[in-house]
């Protein structure tokens, strides 16, 4: 059994229309990302200000991050400052998406965690003090193989 192929070569014209579409393609991209770019520069103080209103405590939490940077790593911490100055519209655009999510209940405080050892008889309405000489009464199963 042999397989035949068409004889057909990629040309010098197919190539050529191949990296134009490319090119284009390339072209079109960098022009949304430059219009969305320039739309965040616009829109970064708004951002910021629904970031605050929304939830404030994760801009404070992003200032508090810097703040340990530079205590614990001089070189980083000036890194992350500096990004996060020349970047400032896609930080405030971050912040305010994740201001919009909702918390994570395993990383909020203990006192208002359902998740906390102490406050989960509170959720799961559990005795508090069960009593050791109550046992659970139960019904022994015969297992039938029929």
């Amino acid at each position: 059994m042999s397989i035949h192929y068409q004889g057909r070569r990629p040309g010098f014209f197919r190539s050529l229309i191949s990296l134009l579409v490319i090119g284009l393609i390339l072209y079109g991209l960098y022009f949304v990302f430059s219009a969305f770019t320039r739309f965040l520069y616009w829109a970064a103080p708004v951002l910021f200000i629904l970031a605050l209103i929304v939830r404030y405590k994760v801009v404070i939490n992003y200032f508090k991050f810097l703040g340990w940077l530079l205590q614990h790593s001089v070189l980083w911490g000036a890194v992350a400052v500096a990004l996060s100055l020349v970047f400032y519209p896609f930080v405030a655009f971050y912040l305010f998406l994740k201001a919009l999510r909702p918390p994570d209940p395993m990383l909020q405080e203990p006192e208002e965690s359902p998740f906390f050892i102490d406050n989960l008889d509170l959720y799961l309405d559990l005795d508090p003090d069960p009593d050791p000489s109550e046992f659970t009464e139960y019904e022994e199963l015969d297992d039938a193989d029929d």
